[in-house]
């Protein structure tokens, strides 16, 4: 309970800064064909996921950096929706799982 919920490196911002990159990337990107353009999108949506998660990794490296904290401003703000503190039961359940997963 000592540690806070809202991280800059959490999943919520991976997902916003995949979605920020992927808009100026996608907006450019117009073929005829529609079936060629979703394998070119299903292509290109990974390179943005780890081009994203290598910038959440830095901003997590970096957190005193005004840069970092731009980036990472969205993603804490958006956490203040689908995070909130864990209670007693869901420590308990997460200490059990970590210990069962310790012994393997």
């Amino acid at each position: 309970k000592k540690h806070p919920i809202r991280l800059p490196a959490c999943g919520t911002s991976l997902l916003f800064l995949t979605i920020i990159f992927s808009i100026p990337v996608f907006l450019f990107l117009s073929y005829d064909n529609f079936l060629f353009r979703i394998v070119i999108m299903l292509v290109l949506v990974v390179f943005l996921v780890g081009f994203s998660f290598e910038v959440t990794l830095w901003v997590e490296d970096n957190s005193d950096s005004i840069v970092a904290r731009v980036f990472s401003a969205p993603g804490l703000f958006l956490q203040r929706f689908n995070t909130r503190e864990p209670s007693d039961e869901h420590l308990e359940v997460a200490i059990v799982a970590l210990k069962n997963l310790v012994k393997t």
